[in-house]
C-alpha cells in the first residue's frame, strides 16, 4: 500500500510538470526581448493563482528618457537662438540712436539760432514759402518731445518751432533725455518719416543743413527705437533664462570685428573701426551731396 501511494504521488507530480512546461515556453516564446517570465511554480506552492512579475524595460525607459530630453534641447537651443537674433536687432537700434544722439551734441548753439531764424523769416512773412517736409520735421520734434502742435498753418507751426527751439543751448540735451515714445503716440509720427523722405537742401548754407540733416537723424532712430524699447528688457530676461537651461549662459563681451590690413595708398575707412559713419551724419558732412534732391527751400 505504501508502494501504491508513492507511486500515484510520483504519477501526480510528473502530470503537473507535464501541464507547466508548455505553458513556460508559451510565455518565453511571446514575451519580448529582457521581459520577465511566466512564474508559476511560485504561485502553485502557495496554494495561489499563477503570477505575472512585472517586465524589465529599464533600457527602453533609458531610451525614451534620452529622446525626451534630445528634443527639449533642440526646443530650447532654437529658442535661444531666435532670442539673440532679437537682441542683436535691438542693439544695433540702440546704436543707430545713440549715434544720432552724438551727432546732435555736437551742433553749435549759433547753428540752432541760424535754424531759428531761417522759421522766423519764413514762417512769419505770408509771401514766403516753407517746404512740407521742414513742417512735418518741426511737427515731428514736438511729438517726440509731448509739445503741442495745432496745426499746419504757419502761424501755428511757427509757435511750435519757438518753443521747440527756446533755449538753443540746451535743446540737444533735453532731446537725448527723451523717454520712448507709447505705441500710441507712434502712430502720429510715422506719416513724418514719410514727408521726410522728400526733404530738399536749403539755401541757409552747409551749417543748418547739416543741422537739418542731424535732426532727421535723431527724429528716425528715436522712431524705431521707440517701438522696440518696450521688448528689450523681456528678451533680455528670457534670453538669459534659456540660455541658464541649456547650460551654456553666455558672459558679457565687447562686441569686436575683424580689421583688414591698412592700406597706405587708401584713405579711406578699415572695416574694422568701431562703428562706420551713418549715412546721414556723411550726408550732413558732405556739401555736395548732404540732403537727397536740390531745389529751393
Amino acid at each position: 500500500q505504501v508502494r501504491r501511494i508513492k507511486a500515484l504521488a510520483c504519477a501526480t507530480a510528473m502530470d503537473r510538470a507535464a501541464q507547466r512546461a508548455p505553458l513556460e515556453r508559451i510565455g518565453e516564446s511571446c514575451a519580448p526581448p529582457g521581459a520577465g517570465r511566466f512564474d508559476i511554480g511560485e504561485g502553485e506552492a502557495a496554494g495561489g493563482t499563477p503570477m505575472k512579475q512585472r517586465p524589465r524595460n529599464d533600457a527602453m525607459e533609458r531610451d525614451t528618457e534620452s529622446v525626451s530630453r534630445a528634443e527639449d534641447i533642440e526646443e530650447i537651443a532654437s529658442e535661444v537662438l531666435r532670442l539673440r537674433t532679437l537682441k542683436k536687432q535691438h542693439d544695433e537700434v540702440r546704436e543707430e540712436l545713440f549715434a544720432a544722439e552724438q551727432e546732435l551734441q555736437q551742433l553749435p548753439p549759433y547753428v540752432l539760432l541760424r535754424l531759428h531764424c531761417y522759421l522766423e523769416q519764413h514762417l512769419g512773412d505770408p509771401s514766403g514759402h516753407l517746404q512740407e517736409p521742414i513742417v512735418q520735421l518741426i511737427k515731428a520734434m514736438c511729438i517726440a518731445c509731448r509739445l503741442e502742435f495745432r496745426s499746419s498753418r504757419p502761424e501755428a507751426v511757427l509757435a511750435s518751432s519757438r518753443e521747440l527751439l527756446r533755449e538753443s543751448h540746451s535743446l540737444t540735451g533735453r532731446l537725448c533725455q527723451v523717454p520712448p515714445l507709447a505705441p500710441e503716440e507712434l502712430k502720429a509720427l510715422a506719416p513724418c518719416l514719410v514727408h521726410l523722405q522728400n526733404l530738399k537742401p536749403l539755401r541757409e548754407g552747409e551749417e543748418v543743413n547739416a543741422c537739418v540733416a542731424a535732426f532727421v537723424m535723431w527724429v528716425s532712430a528715436f522712431y524705431f527705437f521707440s517701438k522696440v524699447a518696450d521688448r528689450m528688457e523681456r528678451v533680455e530676461a528670457e534670453l538669459r533664462e534659456h540660455e541658464a537651461l541649456l547650460g551654456c549662459e553666455a558672459q558679457e563681451k565687447p562686441s569686436f570685428r575683424f580689421a583688414r590690413p591698412a592700406v597706405a595708398s587708401s584713405p579711406k575707412q578699415s572695416r574694422g573701426s568701431p562703428r562706420a559713419e551713418p549715412s546721414l551724419v556723411a550726408a550732413a558732412r558732405s556739401p555736395k551731396s548732404r540732403l537727397p534732391g536740390r531745389g529751393q527751400g
